[in-house]
């Protein structure tokens, strides 16, 4: 204990166990009649403790969350397509379909429903038909549909900017023969 120390300890003016705490930095300021005030050197401002401590007390940091995908991933088996390709999802909506045919032209509408990538299904109207199974391989494009008689058309979908056009023929089950086809998306 310094002599500084021991005379702060004598007056009442420092317990033992801040005495004891006290090294030789530590200054002392005893003017007559006034507090003391203690400071040791390089104490002044600061953090005490760690700063980088988790909520739970691990010294580990926290874990950055993981962002999300951005797009779905086609299923098992499913072939993985470009984003400009044609999809079945590309296809999605109403169609105006004109025929022309050995009975003369006609117009119907489509209205596709994906159901996977390269898959489709869906209705025709008018007549209540139905559009029993679709598929897209690259711009190649074949429709089953059935009604009072089941009819398959293919045909080749382009795209002009954002709109999509399908043209092709098809057979219909009776009477035979060999129809054209146009189908504008919109």
């Amino acid at each position: 204990m310094s002599i500084l120390n021991a005379l702060l300890v004598a007056f009442g003016m420092l317990s033992d166990a801040a005495s004891a705490a006290a090294s030789a930095e530590t200054i002392a300021i005893v003017p007559s009649g006034r507090p003391v005030v203690l400071a040791q050197a390089g104490m002044i401002g600061g953090t005490i403790g760690k700063t980088d401590k988790s909520v739970i007390g691990s010294d580990q940091p926290a874990a950055k969350p993981r962002p999300a995908p951005s797009r779905k991933r086609p299923a098992r088996g499913e072939p993985r397509v470009a984003a400009n390709a044609l999809t079945a999802a590309s296809l999605r909506g109403n169609w105006r379909v004109t025929t022309t045919c050995f009975s003369g032209a006609d117009s119907l509408r489509f209205i596709i429903r994906e159901t996977s990538t390269t898959s489709f299904a869906g209705d025709y109207e008018p007549g209540g038909g139905k559009i029993v199974s679709g598929t897209i391989d690259g711009s190649r494009i074949t429709i089953v549909t059935s009604s009072t008689f089941t009819v398959t058309w293919t045909g080749t979908v382009s795209r002009s900017g954002s709109r999509l056009r399908i043209d092709g023929g098809y057979t219909p089950g009776a009477p035979p023969g060999n129809c054209q086809f146009a189908a504008t998306k919109g």
